[in-house]
């Protein structure tokens, strides 16, 4: 896999997965993302007897044969994502009815071609608190939005919405401190957005399928960031009703990598 950035003329483009290039704080996907990873991708509960099992990689693909060998003609629901990090930021649900889904009546759920994770809109949430993330921060993601409402992302102690987005009914908005950005990137398709926060001034970026969003001028102030939650917010309010495919954060400034690591998401789900 080649990435688009910087090297030497007559250099080979630096090749491997996502993060053996771009190590990261935060990272869940369906597909593998770091070649020294050997744990699984997902923990998966089937709907008919509430067994579980690890469900891990085929080809650096989730392993879709032995998710549905488990599950069957039932559903299945994700009760962990694995953090591919390296830093065992697992998000988890052990509440059944709380449980995002994988599998529908023994269809495997995807967004174009790929698996995804469906998050109902009512009480599905994915979780982990015990982060400690100050500026800056970036993250990237690949979604397609279904609902017109809710709230997924980073979170602080307070439950305020520290790098986080709101569905909107034309879109997603990013908020930090508690504040949102004016501008929405306006798609309510699959999209693979990225996100910088605002490490001094009116210095964030929003970039939406590649395309910067019109930065509005916002000076909100500082994000920190404890907890994440991919399909609600962490006070148990503000449900997503939308696909996930991937979640990746750096607790870093990536505006230099920021084409190459959205073209490497962008060459495996297609977005755009």
């Amino acid at each position: 896999m080649y990435l688009i950035n910087s090297f030497r003329f007559g250099e080979a483009a630096p090749t491997g997965l996502l993060l053996d290039l771009y190590p990261a704080t935060v990272a869940y996907s369906v597909r593998k993302l770091r070649t020294a990873y050997t744990g699984a991708c997902m923990r998966v509960r089937r709907s008919n007897d509430n067994a579980e099992q690890d469900i891990g990689f085929v080809s650096d693909d989730l392993d879709t044969t032995s998710l549905l060998s488990f599950v069957g003609a039932n559903d299945g629901f994700v009760t962990t994502w694995y953090d591919q990090s390296g830093n065992g930021n697992n998000v988890t649900q052990t509440t059944a009815a709380n449980q995002p889904r994988i599998v529908n009546g023994g269809v495997v759920d995807v967004v174009n071609s790929k698996p995804a994770v469906l998050g109902d809109g009512s009480d599905d949430t994915l979780r982990y608190i015990g982060l400690s993330l100050t500026n800056p921060i970036t993250n990237f993601m690949v979604i397609d939005k279904i609902g017109t409402s809710g709230n997924f992302g980073l979170f602080d102690s307070g439950n305020k919405l520290s790098g986080a987005y709101v569905l909107e009914t034309t879109g997603i908005k990013a908020y930090q401190n508690g504040a949102s950005f004016s501008p929405i990137y306006a798609n309510n398709n699959q999209s693979l957005i990225s996100f910088k926060s605002a490490t001094t001034g009116t210095d964030w970026d929003l970039y939406g399928n590649g395309t910067q969003v019109v930065n509005g001028g916002e000076n909100i102030g500082t994000s920190i960031g404890d907890r994440v939650s991919l399909f609600d917010r962490t006070n148990n309010i503000f449900r997503c009703n939308m696909y996930m495919q991937e979640y990746i954060i750096y607790n870093a400034d990536k505006s230099t990598d920021r084409v190459a690591i959205e073209t490497d998401i962008n060459n495996y789900y297609s977005v755009y």
